[in-house]
């Protein structure tokens, strides 16, 4: 997970932590978890893919602010 990505994970852990629950109490492992980060005045809203190692979110085309238009390869 690169700097961005940790950025926008970290503003809803509740996606993470309820796919780690998901792993650890149903054998259920996480595949794509999707980030996501609400609108600043600075920043608008987005998402991105976090994706299981060793993949990585590549830019697919269209709105470059929603995880849709990337897929992890």
């Amino acid at each position: 997970m690169d700097h961005a990505a940790a950025a926008l994970a970290s503003r809803h852990p509740e996606q993470l932590y309820q796919a780690l629950t998901r792993w650890v109490e149903q054998g259920e492992a996480p595949g794509t978890v999707t980030a996501n980060a609400r609108a600043s005045a600075d920043a608008p809203a987005k998402s991105r893919p976090l994706c299981v190692f060793p993949q990585q979110p590549r830019y697919e085309g269209g709105d470059a602010n929603q995880a849709t238009s990337y897929r992890c390869s």
